[in-house]
């Protein structure tokens, strides 16, 4: 009588990326495929909805076992290194693999001197102490947000809305919402600033102090009960830690079809991996990316498992939904580039469909539906502007 061998996977982290690859695996594979998650928390983070934790507005996480396949089995525990196919925990446990899927997220890049004395809205536990802070805050004490990008944008007005009577400032070297047209920069400032939000576009934060920050050319010096960072994100160091060829901002380096170069059973994905220039170059740290990659490295290994070959990363982008505040939203229109187009959806219909997409990012995750757009033309897509079904 024959056996057919087990083959463990073993899914490193447990955000988008992460839960879309563990829950398409477990639905799709064969029965002796053995699905094992590590992640540090038995709870899923719904990133997107962090800076809503931040101003008490949301809980922003789920009980991990909701959102996956029952098939998964979830390890809680911090890995430490990855040594040869084997996942050493901080707890000592070890876990071997056969094949890995790196999805560790990311945290907030910390380059402004004195980073260590600011709340960072990227990480659930800052988030979550950053709520408690801004809670005991009197009326007119001011809170500073460092960033001009979407995550800026939500976090500060969801905090000036949440916190009314809070002085509520934010700091951006270049214009907020820089690669968006004039018009829906209008709007975003237009919105920010009827919220109460002072707007010092072109100030670069170069010190955090407790209790203050430098910011600007000259040596001004402002108050700050709260100093928040909204802007920059970088992997954290247990790729380099464990040997892998990384990039400047600590992620793994992949192959067109997310497979470490270094070891072709280890893929990475979301925030923690970074594929060739011909398919990353626009690529964005985004829930819009993680899902799609998530899906893609599923069907990659389940295809390696199965004796097929493996099929090239593409994708394209349609939208930034963004909220402002709870009433108010922009849904910015895209190529598959990422590039602005120059129509946008504006108002309360925006908000309410950036909702319903937050909403369905968490409920949708145990379906894991593989449906996203094509990227840019490149040496492996045909011209075209279709959605593509893998």
């Amino acid at each position: 009588m024959t056996t057919t061998r087990q083959i463990n996977i073993v899914i490193l982290g447990a955000g988008y990326a992460g839960v879309f690859a563990a829950n398409r695996i477990s639905k799709k594979a064969p029965k002796n495929v053995r699905v094992t998650v590590i992640n540090p928390r038995d709870q899923f983070v719904e990133r997107v909805r962090l800076h809503q934790l931040a101003a008490g507005t949301h809980q922003a996480s789920v009980p991990l076992k909701t959102v996956l396949h029952r098939r998964a089995e979830v390890m809680v525990a911090e890995a430490r290194s990855i040594e040869g196919h084997t996942v050493v925990c901080s707890d000592g446990r070890e876990v071997p693999f056969d094949y890995l899927m790196f999805a560790v997220g990311s945290r907030a890049a910390r380059n402004i001197p004195g980073s260590e004395h600011a709340f960072a809205v990227s990480e659930f536990d800052s988030a979550s102490s950053l709520q408690r802070k801004l809670a005991s805050l009197q009326p007119a004490e001011r809170v500073n947000v460092i960033g001009g990008g979407l995550t800026a944008i939500e976090t500060v007005t969801e905090i000036a809305e949440a916190h009314k009577a809070l002085n509520v400032h934010l700091y951006s070297d270049e214009p907020v919402a820089s690669p968006y047209p004039a018009a829906s920069r209008e709007y975003i400032n237009h919105t920010m600033r009827r919220l109460g939000v002072t707007i010092h576009e072109g100030h670069r934060v170069r010190r955090i102090h407790p209790g203050s920050l430098e910011a600007g050319d000259g040596d001004e010096r402002v108050p700050s009960a709260v100093t928040v960072l909204a802007a920059g994100f970088r992997a954290p160091e247990l790729a380099q830690r464990s040997g892998f060829t990384v990039d400047h901002l600590g992620r793994i380096r992949t192959d067109e079809y997310l497979r470490s170069l270094d070891d072709p059973a280890v893929f990475a994905i979301g925030d923690a991996g970074i594929p060739p220039a011909e398919v990353s170059e626009h690529l964005r740290m985004a829930c819009a990316t993680a899902n799609p990659m998530g899906a893609h490295s599923a069907n990659n290994v389940l295809a390696v498992i199965n004796g097929a070959e493996p099929k090239p990363f593409s994708l394209g982008y349609v939208g930034h939904c963004v909220s402002i505040g709870s009433k108010a939203g922009i849904l910015q229109f895209v190529n598959r580039d990422d590039t602005a187009k120059d129509f946008a959806l504006k108002g309360r219909t925006a908000a309410t469909l950036k909702k319903s997409i937050n909403n369905g990012l968490t409920s949708g995750l145990r379906l894991a539906p593989a449906v996203w757009r094509h990227g840019p033309k490149n040496a492996h897509e045909a011209a075209g502007d279709t959605v593509a079904m893998r």
